[in-house]
């Protein structure tokens, strides 16, 4: 009996398969453009473009810029009507001459001048004063509500208050009026042209005179000492801050914004006409002596210029105050103090 064997299974070799290995980098030059057709590599910014067309957060059409700008234009417009008008008109120009003749007889005399006003227009007279006494004026800021409730006695004969109303007849201003000692002269900045409008002056002899300093001396009742009628004792003089056009109108809104700042500008030009013919051609070294602390401060004591050595001596000694108040960085929270 034949036993059969299983046969036995064949192995197929199969062919190793083989890697070969990836090809070296082609060392063919990179295809360059043209020079005619390469874009221009270039280190200047780009142009700006128009926010109120092309950015997000102004679409097209936006009349943002426009409308911001259109203060600007407004401002401008009411410093130039008002500067024209004290260029043209004569009773503008002797009443600026008259004011300038009054506040200096008063700062001769030793008496003060007051700024005084209510609401937005006190900080303009906080402001003025401030200039005022940073050219060594003898001035003083006066709230005309407070003057009403015990600050009325920093008020003497002789003083002369500046008072800033855009109407004429703030009903603060009208009623410290009434209570003013006598001899106190007023110098009103205001939104009017007309004296009689202006109710601050109702009771206050006006100065005669259009021809300047001499006119107005001789106007006013003569230009020797203090004594009755003189200007300096119970004078009232317009100092016209007029607008072209109603803020209201211009702006859409009546907040002051340029009326404050023609008032700013006409209270600017009495006070920096007073100290330059107070202090002459020492005016410059006047205000940076005043100044001993910050960049006024440092920048003087650098140069000295206009300065004679107290007024150096009283800069340095000021500047090494400011510096040893000044915190350690530990303690100021800042780098930048």
């Amino acid at each position: 009996m034949d036993t059969h064997r299983p046969s036995k299974r064949r192995r197929l070799s199969l062919p190793t398969p083989t890697l070969s290995p990836p090809p070296p980098p082609s060392q063919t030059k990179p295809t360059t453009l043209p020079s005619a057709k390469r874009p221009k590599l270039t280190t200047s910014p780009p142009r700006p473009t128009d926010p109120t067309t092309h950015s997000p957060a102004h679409p097209p059409g936006d009349p943002l810029l426009p409308r911001l700008t259109h203060i600007l234009t407004t401002e401008l417009a009411a410093l130039t009507h008002t500067t024209h008008l004290y260029t043209t008109s004569p009773t503008p120009r002797a009443s600026l001459t008259q004011a300038l003749h009054l506040l200096h007889r008063t700062h001769t005399r030793k008496n003060k001048i007051l700024f005084t006003a209510i609401g937005k227009s006190a900080l303009i007279a906080r402001k003025l004063t401030a200039t005022a006494k940073s050219l060594s004026l003898r001035a003083s800021f006066l709230h005309a509500a407070e003057a009403l409730h015990g600050d009325l006695g920093a008020v003497e004969s002789g003083d002369v208050l500046v008072m800033i109303t855009f109407s004429g007849r703030t009903p603060e201003l009208l009623a410290l009026r009434r209570v003013l000692p006598k001899g106190v002269g007023v110098v009103a900045i205001s939104g009017v042209v007309d004296r009689e409008e202006c109710r601050v002056l109702d009771g206050l002899d006006g100065v005669d005179g259009v021809d300047g300093v001499d006119g107005v001396a001789e106007g006013g009742g003569g230009g020797g000492e203090a004594g009755g009628g003189e200007i300096g004792d119970g004078e009232g003089i317009l100092l016209p801050a007029v607008i072209p056009v109603g803020e209201e109108a211009s702006l859409g809104v009546g907040a002051p914004s340029a009326s404050a700042v023609v008032a700013l500008a006409v209270g600017d030009m009495i006070v920096l006409g007073l100290a330059g013919e107070v202090h002459g051609e020492g005016l410059a070294g006047v205000f940076r002596g005043n100044h001993p602390g910050g960049a006024i401060g440092n920048a003087g004591v650098g140069d000295g210029e206009g300065r004679d050595e107290e007024g150096k001596r009283k800069v340095l000694m000021g500047a090494s105050q400011v510096e040893a108040r000044t915190p350690p960085e530990s303690l100021s929270g800042s780098e930048e103090g």
